[in-house]
C-alpha cells in the first residue's frame, strides 16, 4: 500500500488563494486551479481565517499570518 504525503500550502498558493477569494472565486474553483482537493482549501481556510471583532473590515484570509 503506498503512503500519502501531506504537503502543506506554499506561499505562492496561500497567495492565490487570497486573491481568488478577493475575486469571489468559488472555493471548488479555486482546489482545482490550486491542484488540491477541495477538502484542503476548506480546511486551510478554516485554520486560518483571522476574525477581528471590533473592526469586522479587518477579518479574513491573510497569506501572510497563514504561512507564519
Amino acid at each position: 500500500m503506498e503512503e500519502k504525503r501531506h504537503r502543506h500550502m506554499s506561499y505562492e498558493e496561500r497567495r492565490q488563494l487570497y486573491l481568488m477569494l478577493g475575486r469571489k472565486v468559488p472555493v471548488r474553483e479555486i482546489a482545482t486551479t490550486l491542484g488540491r482537493h477541495i477538502s484542503t482549501v476548506y480546511r486551510e481556510l478554516e485554520r486560518n481565517w483571522f476574525w477581528d471583532d471590533e473592526d469586522h473590515k479587518m477579518s479574513g484570509y491573510y497569506p501572510v499570518s497563514a504561512q507564519e
